[in-house]
């Protein structure tokens, strides 16, 4: 059950995972 569910999750938190990322990058390169 759990599996599935985060089955269907996972491409959220991967989408919300990867702007995050991005954003900590772009602060990375201002402060550089």
């Amino acid at each position: 059950m759990l599996l599935l569910i985060s089955d269907k999750l996972m491409p959220i938190t991967v989408k919300r995972i990867k702007e995050k990322q991005r954003q900590a990058d772009l602060h990375l390169v201002d402060h550089r």
